[in-house]
Parts: C-alpha cells; sequence; structure tokens
C-alpha cells in the first residue's frame, strides 16, 4: 500500500489534477482563430445576393394591357415549387450586364433587350454561409431585365414557368422571392 500511497503524491506534487478537477482549467489547448479569413469578423459587411428577374413584354397587347409584362420562373428538379433563378456576383473584371447575359443565354436561352436594373431596395433575408454549413442574416436584392425569345431551360431547370407578374408573386415558394419581385418591377407610367 506504500507504494501506491508514493506514486499519488509523486503525480500531485508533479502537477497532476486533483480528482474530480478539469485537466486543462484555465488554459486553452488550441490558440484562437487570427486567420485573416475569419467569418465572425465584426467588420466584415453582411452578405448580398442577388436574383434574376426575367420579364417578357407582349408585343400584341392592346392599349388597356399596355403594362401586360409577363415574368420568367422557374421550377428546379430538386424543389417542386416555382422560384427565381439566383444571379451570381460579376467577378473581378465582369460587368454586371455580362453575367446577366450569360445567365440567361445558358439557363433559359433568352437575350436580355437593355441594361438590367437593381431594384431600388432589397429584403433581409437568412442566407447559408458557404464555407460554415450555418446560417447568417444577409440582404437579397432582386435585378429585373427585359427579355426576347422563347424560354427553355437548362438541364437543371424541369419546366420554365411564364405567367403574368401578379400570378408569379403568388406561385413563388416565399414571401422573399414575392417581395423580391415586387421591387423589381418598373414603376407605372
Amino acid at each position: 500500500m506504500t507504494a501506491e500511497r508514493d506514486d499519488v503524491e509523486g503525480a500531485e506534487a508533479a502537477g497532476a489534477p486533483e480528482p474530480g478537477r478539469a485537466r486543462f482549467a484555465g488554459r486553452r489547448s488550441t490558440p484562437p482563430r487570427t486567420a485573416p479569413d475569419d467569418d465572425s469578423a465584426s467588420d466584415r459587411p453582411p452578405p448580398e445576393r442577388m436574383v434574376l428577374v426575367p420579364i417578357v413584354s407582349m408585343p400584341d397587347a392592346g392599349r388597356e394591357q399596355a403594362d401586360a409584362r409577363l415574368c420568367v420562373l422557374v421550377r428546379l428538379r430538386d424543389s417542386g415549387r416555382a422560384s427565381l433563378l439566383e444571379l451570381p456576383h460579376p467577378a473581378p473584371g465582369e460587368t454586371l450586364d455580362g453575367v446577366v447575359a450569360d445567365v440567361l443565354r445558358a439557363r433559359l436561352g433568352v437575350r436580355p433587350v437593355g441594361e438590367p436594373r437593381l431594384a431600388p431596395g432589397r429584403v433581409a433575408a437568412r442566407l447559408p454561409r458557404e464555407r460554415r454549413g450555418s446560417w447568417e442574416l444577409g440582404w437579397m436584392r432582386a435585378v429585373a431585365v427585359d427579355v426576347e425569345g422563347e424560354p427553355v431551360g437548362d438541364a437543371l431547370v424541369d419546366e420554365v414557368v411564364v405567367l403574368r407578374c401578379e400570378e408569379a408573386a403568388r406561385a413563388l415558394r416565399t414571401d422573399t422571392e414575392r417581395r423580391l419581385l415586387m421591387l423589381a418591377q418598373p414603376e407605372p407610367g
């Protein structure tokens, strides 16, 4: 018994914790993150995502339907309801016009007529953090553009839905998308 007693006393003298105490009490086992790509930095602006609102004008509409415009929505294969297309931010050296034209040509097979219009307002939304797998509060902004041509979806699009803009708002899956669609509408007159 004395040999065991000596081992315990020797361990306490060497700085071993007493029974019931944490081994690393008061010390961090790893240093805090100080990398420049730290996503928790408070000076980082909230993220902003853009969605595309392609609008088709009805050329043969009568005078009473002069404001009749059709919005193009997509029904993706992995979701059952219509939605707006997400628009990537322009890379350095690219313009918004170029990105919009590329997305319209690749995803819907249509051409833009005129310049894209950023919506005057933006909507707060929960957005996924790309490298973290979590969510954060950010902004969404609509980009409206008049298009010409018959919309045909790419391989990821199950169906292209062309509706009057009021009907399109009711067909969208979320209130956020509905508000974005309404913000993208041009002022009457």
